[in-house]
């Protein structure tokens, strides 16, 4: 009888565990270059291959979203349109097709809309620069979102603290859609300043304007490997730290388009990736002599006025439970580790009851 007994309790204890809220496998957030195997790249070398690190002042980080699903009818898009500059997504969809978020910083920053980024990266074979995203250079002043990367940084090889350097990046997760912003560069050297899609190396769209060179890139690296990643220089001829410029880009099914002031600059049609991606904008350097040539020497501030998103079909609104970052990334982080023994410890509580069971019957 007290086999019996214990093999009840015990498949009682196990029943109530594994429906505790504390011992659900928490789902942790995918960090950019963990998952996928270095791609060749283009000129740019080495190009950025993001990878955890660790910033020792920031606490780890709770976040929890419930899935927001929004469908609407979508046609795939021609070859053959011609894109409309003045319509949501360039005409290309019926306009009760398209949904448009506009965000402006008047109020501040949005947490339902952006998140700020507090996670690291670089540190890759690909990319041995560190940079960090650190919240304390997100601020909103005079109604209007600044991006800092701080003046007088000094690198150190060594360190496994990264430079550093400012990103937010959206809430919901789309698949046909666009990003423009309102932006006034900053004039500091050293600095990447860039709004992009990204979902992984893999599924990436960026703008991206590099101070050391005053040259604006466009870049889309796609879901075939056997495709190096795209880059173009855009050939902007005017000074885009003077004021205030619209920067566009928009991602459909078959090609990706970049604008600058109400005008398409150039298009990809080759690898474009189609599945979800975030919205982002960043201002970062990591000391890449042929990339960034950062840190810079004085405070550079990205000057963002407005937001606007539009995207086609649905969206989803990601769920995470995130730590901060490991320092190598070539482990699972510590929440991951916790989950997966929680979710064998949940298993494993009626298995030995029911081994119990069968031990009893046997006697």
């Amino acid at each position: 009888m007290k086999v019996l007994d214990y093999a009840l309790s015990a498949l009682a204890a196990a029943t109530d565990v594994a429906q505790h809220p504390r011992h659900h496998a928490a789902v942790s957030y995918p960090t950019r270059g963990l998952d996928s195997a270095p791609v060749p790249h283009g000129p740019r070398a080495p190009i950025q291959t993001p990878s955890p690190t660790t910033l020792a002042s920031l606490p780890p980080v709770e976040r929890h979203r419930e899935i927001q699903i929004i469908r609407k009818p979508r046609d795939v898009v021609s070859n053959d349109q011609t894109p409309d500059a003045s319509k949501p997504m360039l005409g290309l969809y019926s306009e009760d097709q398209v949904t448009t978020e506009t965000t402006t910083f008047e109020n501040g920053i949005d947490s339902s809309k952006w998140i700020v980024d507090t996670r690291g990266y670089g540190g890759s074979n690909d990319n041995p620069y560190l940079r960090q995203m650190d919240p304390k250079n997100v601020e909103v002043a005079d109604g209007q979102l600044k991006l800092k990367v701080p003046g007088g940084q000094t690198y150190d090889p060594k360190s496994t603290t990264g430079l550093s350097s400012a990103q937010i990046m959206s809430t919901k997760k789309i698949s046909v859609g666009s990003l423009e912003m309102t932006v006034k560069m900053s004039t500091e050297a050293g600095t990447c300043q860039c709004g992009f899609l990204y979902g992984s190396d893999n599924n990436e769209v960026d703008l991206e304007y590099l101070t050391r060179t005053n040259v604006s890139w466009a870049v889309v690296q796609g879901m075939s490997r056997s495709i190096p990643i795209q880059q173009v220089n855009l050939n902007v001829t005017t000074d885009q730290t003077d004021d205030f410029h619209t920067y566009k880009l928009v991602r459909t099914e078959s090609k990706a388009y970049f604008l600058i002031d109400g005008q398409v600059v150039n298009t990809f049609d080759k690898n474009i990736p189609t599945e979800p991606v975030q919205v982002m904008l960043a201002h970062w350097t990591d000391a890449n002599p042929g990339w960034t040539g950062g840190p810079p020497a004085k405070d550079a501030v990205m000057t963002v006025k407005k937001v606007v998103m539009e995207y086609v079909g649905a969206t989803e609104t990601f769920t995470t439970s995130t730590s901060v970052p490991s320092a190598t990334g070539s482990s699972p982080s510590e929440s991951a580790k916790g989950a997966a023994s929680r979710g064998y410890g949940s298993k494993a509580g009626p298995l030995l009851a029911v081994a119990a069971l069968c031990f009893y019957f046997a006697l």
